[in-house]
């Protein structure tokens, strides 16, 4: 860890709390019953400095960390893409035996296996960004999901407009635009990922 890295994890931890619950269990009178000398100025002291510190620390800590210049933490991408290839990789090869088991058709295997494998490309292709081969690969993977968040606008509006002419009630409606919603969420976060 370099000194910079240090530096703002001093200035990033807790400040203050075994100093206020030290103050705090100083009794209120001595064993003679009389008043603990200065007990209040105690408290009121290490309260302050404890408000003073991390008001400090929180007006500097965001400069700080600026001036260290940390290192973006990739290790979270490559976690997410190792579990996306390991979903994907066990989804294809329990495929054949639990389409066999549904007694599913082999187009609609054939399509799904299709679908998995290109999900597996294209997570391939973004692990490896710089290699100018997945470049196309992620560039029709962007589209597609560009286009298919365009569309979802056209659904919601016709769907809307059935409603409007009384041809599906509000209920219909909302599971309707509950499907849609699910969906947009699941493009907008493919989009973030790509």
């Amino acid at each position: 860890m370099s000194h910079r890295a240090r530096t703002v994890s001093a200035l990033a931890g807790f400040r203050g709390a075994v100093s206020l619950a030290l103050a705090l269990s100083v009794p209120y009178t001595l064993d003679s019953g009389a008043p603990f000398p200065d007990r209040d100025t105690i408290v009121f002291v290490t309260a302050g400095v404890v408000v003073a510190t991390l008001v400090v620390q929180g007006l500097v800590l965001p400069a700080v960390a600026r001036w260290a210049q940390l290192p973006q933490d990739t290790d979270s991408e490559q976690e997410l893409a190792l579990a996306r290839t390991a979903a994907s990789r066990a989804a294809l090869d329990a495929l054949p035996a639990t389409a066999a088991d549904l007694g599913t058709d082999a187009e609609i295997t054939e399509r799904l296996k299709t679908e998995y494998e290109t999900h597996l490309s294209t997570v391939h292709a973004a692990g490896a960004a710089s290699d100018p081969e997945s470049e196309p690969l992620l560039r029709r993977r962007r589209q597609e999901t560009s286009l298919r968040l365009a569309l979802l606008e056209h659904k919601r509006s016709a769907v809307i407009a059935l409603r409007d002419r009384h041809r599906i009630d509000d209920a219909v409606l909302l599971r309707v635009q509950e499907q849609l919603d699910a969906e947009e969420v699941r493009l907008a976060q493919m989009s973030q990922d790509q």
